[in-house]
């Protein structure tokens, strides 16, 4: 018998959750997490089924819980539900077994055919999804990262400046529209977010000739305040990255930052624009492979 209880949601579960996330996060190569404002108004949502969160107790302390959510259906007409690898503190790996097989209880009480899992970056490996019997689906981003005290590249920089709302932000929208795709309201919403987010430690530019030829900004990981993270990055030329990239790891050396990290949304390895960060330096990290399984 399990030294382990598994029970679904109870108001005032959010405070432990969050402290829990926190904690794990800190021991992930991509440091992420819900803070307890944002699971406050999640679970204020009355669509939300409690069945769906389930929560890990020793005793009467919270050492893990695992979310499902019910995605929409496509044509085939099959229910499918996103099931995130279970969280646990350190020292209760033992759990994770024990949370699946109880999520995956009460999916198959819901009639649910399909599971759909994301593994990698943010806790569970790939070879928990082989255990699992898993197949796998794709790849949907990639992990590079630098340490600063590594940087060998150089480039000039005089001319980068600050991001300015007033004179940056529709050349900035455009690019991002244009070059990959985006919706520019959101493109939009984005880049004020990003200008304005108390995360952010600074927002590039460089011009040539009156047109944007990099940007980009360095941000610093709230939860593991000596790791920066890279946002909203155009580059129209190696050369370009790389007078940005200088700009760049030379501020977060003053802000104590001691490892930049980038990741890029499906993408692969050997796509053209990760070859200019692999060719100034960047390592790979890691990916995000999303993976489905029969129940």
């Amino acid at each position: 018998m399990s030294k382990y209880t598994v029970k679904s949601y109870q108001e005032g579960y959010a405070e432990d959750q969050a402290r829990l996330d926190l904690e794990v996060s800190k021991t992930w190569i991509l440091p992420d997490h819900t803070p307890l404002d944002q699971l406050i108004q999640f679970y204020s949502d009355l669509d939300i089924d409690p069945e769906l969160r389930l929560y890990c107790f020793l005793d009467d302390t919270m050492v893990g819980f695992v979310s499902c959510r019910l995605m929409d259906k496509r044509e085939d007409g099959i229910d499918r539900i996103q099931l995130d690898f279970p969280i646990v503190l350190p020292g209760h790996e033992e759990a994770i077994d024990l949370m699946y097989e109880k999520a995956l209880e009460v999916v198959r009480g819901k009639g649910i055919q399909r599971l759909h899992s994301t593994f990698g970056l943010w806790g569970g490996t790939e070879a928990w999804a082989e255990k699992w019997g898993y197949r796998r689906i794709d790849e949907v981003g990639v992990l590079y990262g630098i340490d600063v005290s590594s940087v060998n590249f150089n480039g000039e920089n005089e001319e980068i400046h600050l991001f300015n709302p007033e004179t940056d932000l529709d050349d900035c929208v455009r690019i991002f529209v244009q070059e990959f795709g985006l919706p520019e309201e959101g493109v939009r919403n984005f880049t004020n977010s990003l200008n304005n987010s108390e995360q952010t430690i600074a927002y590039y530019v460089l011009r040539e000739e009156g047109d944007i030829v990099a940007t980009g900004a360095i941000g610093r990981n709230p939860n593991v305040p000596k790791l920066g993270f890279l946002s909203a990055v155009y580059s129209k030329s190696i050369n370009d990255l790389r007078r940005l990239l200088t700009k760049i790891t030379g501020t977060s050396k003053e802000q104590g930052i001691e490892r930049i990290l980038m990741f890029f949304t499906h993408l692969r390895p050997d796509d053209p624009e990760i070859e200019k960060y692999s060719a100034l330096g960047f390592s790979y990290l890691g990916s995000n492979v999303n993976y489905e399984k029969a129940i």
